[in-house]
């Protein structure tokens, strides 16, 4: 739950990116790039895992992202619960002053886990992609979805402040039965759910619908939204620019390096969550400056170049933007009903 602080600092962005002097409002930090799951759609555990930060460095680097007032913190991986230290890594950036997010794919959230969980993260994103034989099918290991429910459950039962909700991938296989499902996570409890298609490249290509089925889709999606508008958390105008994206005619709507940036697991800056492993996309190792010296360093300037022509479509990116772009009335009313103030 947003505290005056919090509000506070989006305040304070919302304000500045619309003098046109932006400042960060979303920093996402890739604490592990160990996972226990073998996604179809990524290149993480393809790769293999990197160095981490043991718990004294992972800490500067909060402190640095809190001394420029960025609002939320977001805690990724990998399989983020991998890390043992990581409700300590949360409670941390809360006490300074910033929101936490976790996303996980919540095969680790046991009963014990969960209690420590609710009490340090506002908002947990826990991915599961439609029903057991497809989310399998997709994750990549069997008994993934019995124990992803299992562990979303434990972590609603305990929940207090704490915001519980599904983030989905379309892709082929679950777009019929997504919307049944999303069904299905409202009676378990949860608050919300978000879905992503995936899309955009040739290697995604493989895995996309097709413009009929995003179409369909996403016509199903709104109707659902407004049946209950907080419960299917991306807003409208998010919503309906899924067939572009899908068909490839996304427009440029980016604000990479100034309302969102990443840190991979060894303290790498990167202007963009969605290549946050790409080393292009890079400009500076947090553990060695401070955030205003690499944001408006010299290879700063050389990588936003790299995005004048992106046309990517995502909720830690694509939504942010649109988001800043409202009305501040309108911002108001969107960010109190995902935290359930506001019907």
């Amino acid at each position: 739950m947003p505290t005056i602080h919090n509000v506070f600092n989006l305040l304070r962005c919302f304000a500045r990116f619309k003098l046109g002097r932006p400042t960060p409002f979303y920093m996402t930090y890739e604490v592990t790039y160990r996972c226990n799951l073998r996604c179809k759609f990524c290149s993480v555990w393809r790769n293999g895992s990197k160095k981490e930060l043991d718990f004294g460095q992972a800490r500067r680097l909060i402190d640095k992202v809190a001394e420029v007032g960025v609002p939320v913190f977001n805690l990724s991986g990998g399989e983020p619960l991998l890390r043992e230290d990581l409700e300590d890594l949360a409670l941390y950036a809360q006490r300074r002053g910033m929101m936490t997010q976790l996303n996980t794919n919540g095969t680790l959230i046991s009963r014990d886990r969960a209690r420590k969980i609710a009490e340090v993260f506002d908002v947990v994103n826990v991915s599961l992609d439609g029903f057991e034989k497809t989310h399998d099918g997709i994750r990549g290991i069997n008994g993934a979805f019995k124990k992803a429910v299992q562990g979303m459950k434990n972590l609603i039962k305990v929940k207090d402040t704490c915001t519980v909700g599904v983030a989905s991938v379309l892709v082929k296989e679950n777009f019929a039965e997504l919307i049944p499902f999303f069904h299905e996570v409202k009676r378990w409890g949860g608050d919300f759910v978000c879905v992503l298609p995936v899309g955009g490249t040739e290697f995604f290509s493989n895995y996309s619908v097709s413009a009929k089925e995003i179409t369909d889709f996403t016509e199903k999606l709104l109707a659902e939204k407004m049946k209950d508008h907080s419960f299917i958390s991306p807003w409208e105008n998010i919503i309906k620019l899924m067939p572009k994206f899908v068909r490839g005619e996304m427009p440029r709507i980016c604000d990479a390096g100034k309302l969102y940036l990443a840190l991979d697991s060894e303290g790498q800056i990167s202007i963009c969550p969605i290549f946050s492993r790409n080393d292009s996309y890079k400009i500076g190792s947090l553990l060695d400056s401070s955030l205003f010296e690499i944001l408006h360093s010299k290879r700063a300037e050389q990588v936003f170049k790299l995005t004048k022509n992106c046309s990517c479509y995502a909720l830690c990116t694509t939504a942010f933007s649109l988001m800043f772009r409202m009305s501040l009335p309108n911002l108001a009313r969107e960010t109190l009903r995902y935290y359930k103030l506001f019907t």
